[in-house]
């Protein structure tokens, strides 16, 4: 997300005359504390204070709100980014089984594909909304396999809620599953 608002701040005219080099930092610095008011808590968002830390006192509190808010105004405020991860949190609370262990091993296991889908530019042609389902089947495939858990693979309350079926996903899924053996060995 930060590096999305990044390369829109940096398509700026203003940004890429030579005499405003010197903001880079600042921009990617903005970027960032942007993406995160979007997608962190408000406790794991950094603040101004930490960021102008991080760029060793470079700049003043008024630089950075007033960049924040050119930024915002160059964006005409249009700064939240549909992903995969937008749709994580609220598949995953609903495929949730109550069951501690099982519960727990899927989280893992969703986070850690969530991760292979992310970083594989293959995965950039399929609509976002999917390739979360895609990472929540997938992470129940693998669960019910490896616990040998009778948990239902994709059950209708998920098809209803991602409005994709098992079949939908199944383009996704083979290239996922793929992606998975060649990380972490075969699939039974």
């Amino acid at each position: 997300h930060a590096c999305y608002l990044m390369d829109r701040l940096f398509a700026s005219e203003k940004l890429n005359q030579k005499s405003a080099r010197d903001m880079y930092q600042l921009v990617a610095m903005l970027s960032i504390l942007l993406a995160a008011k979007f997608d962190e808590t408000a406790r794991s968002a950094p603040t101004m204070a930490e960021l102008n830390e991080m760029s060793e006192g470079a700049y003043t509190a008024e630089l950075f709100c007033a960049t924040e808010l050119a930024a915002l105004e160059f964006l005409n405020w249009s700064v939240v980014v549909i992903t995969p991860m937008s749709y994580l949190r609220h598949f995953m609370n609903a495929s949730l089984t109550h069951d501690e262990d099982l519960d727990g091993e899927l989280s893992k296991v969703v986070v850690l594909l969530a991760g292979l889908a992310l970083q594989d530019f293959s995965f950039a042609f399929f609509p976002p909304s999917l390739i979360c389902a895609t990472i929540v089947c997938c992470g129940r495939m693998l669960v019910k396999e490896k616990l040998g858990s009778s948990i239902e693979v994709w059950p209708e309350h998920l098809q209803a809620l991602a409005k994709y079926t098992k079949e939908d996903l199944s383009k996704c899924l083979r290239r996922m599953l793929s992606k998975y053996e060649r990380f972490f060995g075969g699939v039974k």
